[in-house]
């Protein structure tokens, strides 16, 4: 992708200490450390981690120590702990998931401080547009 696009078009998106089916990695830590040292002189666009299910492995701190470029974040964050992690340099950005998906005008509740819609689970990656398109907005 790298040779067709340039690296600064090329992103990744890890998962340490997540299992899949019966596949799980003995040694997360240690795997990612190496991943993330072999591709930083890459000089990818970004990396996209997720909090780890693992409250051992602290995966933005992962990146951060090992990757040089920009780091993306999301798992539960709030708009506050959104800032905190990105003010702390932690972060260079936060991507809200299910919160955005679930709102679709997620900045705009942001701003007034408003509730959110409650995602709907049941939903996630089926056809058709309901769970997508069906939630309701502020206006």
């Amino acid at each position: 992708m790298i040779s067709v696009k340039g690296s600064g078009a090329v992103g990744m998106r890890i998962w340490p200490g997540f299992t899949f089916n019966d596949m799980h990695d003995a040694n997360p830590v240690e795997t990612y450390t190496e991943l993330l040292k072999a591709v930083d002189p890459l000089k990818l666009a970004y990396i996209h981690s997720s909090r780890s299910p693992d409250p051992a492995i602290d995966a933005f701190k992962l990146v951060r120590d090992n990757f040089h470029g920009i780091s993306i974040v999301n798992g539960g964050f709030t708009l506050q702990s959104a800032q905190d992690i990105i003010q702390s340099g932690g972060a260079d950005l936060v991507a809200f998931a299910t919160l955005y998906l679930a709102n679709p005008d997620l900045v705009e509740r942001f701003k007034q401080s408003m509730p959110f819609n409650e995602p709907d689970k049941s939903t996630f990656y089926t056809p058709g547009a309901k769970g997508y398109i069906d939630y309701p907005t502020l206006t």
